[in-house]
C-alpha cells in the first residue's frame, strides 16, 4: 500500500521549483542569513551560565557551522528519499530555500526574549506563534525538549519546506506534506527519547 502510494505519480525529470531569490542576489541574500544567524548564535552563547563554554569568540562560528551542515544535510535527506522514489529533487535549489526558511525560526527566537516584557495578550500571542516554551525556556522534560517551540511559526515551516518539495519533484502537495510532516514528527520524537534517556528516565512507561 505505502508504495503504491509513493509511486501513483511518474517520475519527473524537470522541476518548477525556482531559485528564492534571482541567482545574481543569492551571494548578498546568503551573507545576510549568515550574519543574521551569526548575531543569533552571539547572543545565545552570551546568555549561557558563565563557565559553560570558555571564549565565546570560537564558539560562534562553530554552532554556526553546524547549523549549515543541519541546514545541507537535511535537504540531502529528503533528495535521498525522492531520489530513491524515482523523483529527482534539485538539490542546491531546494537546500537554498532550506536554509532561507530558517529565518522562521530566527524569527521565532527574537520574538521569545520579547514574551518577558509585553503584556498577557503580547505573551499569548509569543506562545502562539512560538510555542509553550516562550514563557519558560526552562527544560525539565523530553517533551519540553521536543515540543516547547512548537507554535505556528514551526508548523509554517514545515508546510514551506513540503511546498518546495512538492514543487522540485512535482509530487502533490499533500505527498509532501506526509513525508515532511512524518519526518519532523520522527526528529521530535527521538529528541524526546533521547533527552529522557540521558536524564535516567524511561520515556515509555
Amino acid at each position: 500500500m505505502a508504495s503504491a502510494v509513493f509511486h501513483a505519480s511518474p517520475p519527473r525529470t524537470s522541476t518548477s521549483l525556482s531559485w528564492p531569490f534571482q541567482p545574481a542576489f543569492l551571494p548578498i541574500w546568503w551573507a545576510w542569513l549568515l550574519v543574521s544567524w551569526w548575531g543569533e548564535t552571539a547572543h545565545q552563547l552570551a546568555a549561557l551560565p558563565p563557565g559553560m563554554i570558555d571564549g565565546q569568540a570560537p564558539a560562534v562560528p562553530l554552532v554556526l557551522g553546524g547549523r549549515a551542515f543541519g541546514w545541507f544535510t537535511e535537504a540531502a535527506l529528503y533528495a535521498l528519499w525522492w531520489r530513491s522514489r524515482g523523483t529527482p529533487l534539485p538539490y542546491w535549489r531546494f537546500a537554498t530555500w532550506v536554509a532561507s526558511l530558517s529565518i522562521i525560526d530566527l524569527f521565532a527566537f527574537v520574538i521569545r526574549r520579547a514574551a518577558a516584557d509585553t503584556s498577557a495578550i503580547g505573551r499569548g500571542a509569543v506562545v502562539l506563534l512560538a510555542g509553550p516554551g516562550s514563557l519558560d525556556p526552562t527544560i525539565e522534560s523530553g517533551s519540553a525538549a521536543a515540543f516547547g517551540t512548537v507554535g505556528l511559526l514551526v508548523l509554517l515551516r514545515v508546510a514551506m519546506t513540503a511546498w518546495a518539495t512538492a514543487q522540485g519533484t512535482g509530487r502533490p502537495y499533500t505527498r509532501a506534506l506526509l513525508v515532511t510532516g512524518g519526518a519532523w514528527l520522527a526528529t521530535r520524537l527521538v529528541m524526546l527519547w533521547s533527552y529522557d534517556l540521558l536524564r535516567g528516565v524511561s520515556p515509555v512507561r
